[in-house]
């Protein structure tokens, strides 16, 4: 019997503390991009400034790389900086 009683009051209490109070809802904003590969495609700097130049006027909350983004080399700087200008977090 104190184990049904227990359980009732577990379920009210979940009931009215999910049910009783409205939630704010926060939306988050991605960017994504993926197979840039830069330097290797002929228009890979174009595609990145393009993206990020999108992502800039969104106005988003973050960005992200999902792969095949580029040569982590020295001579290649440039295109990382490009994607370095997105002012948010990445």
């Amino acid at each position: 019997m104190k184990k049904l009683i227990f359980i009732i009051i577990t379920f009210v209490l979940f009931i009215f503390t999910n049910c009783s109070t409205p939630r704010e809802v926060k939306t988050v904003k991605i960017g994504m991009c993926s197979d840039v590969h830069l330097p290797t495609m002929h228009d890979s700097e174009k595609r990145i400034t393009t993206f990020i130049d999108s992502m800039k006027i969104a106005k988003l909350d973050f960005i992200i790389e999902l792969g095949d983004f580029g040569t982590p080399a020295p001579e290649y700087a440039p295109f990382f900086s490009i994607w370095n200008s997105f002012p948010g977090p990445k």
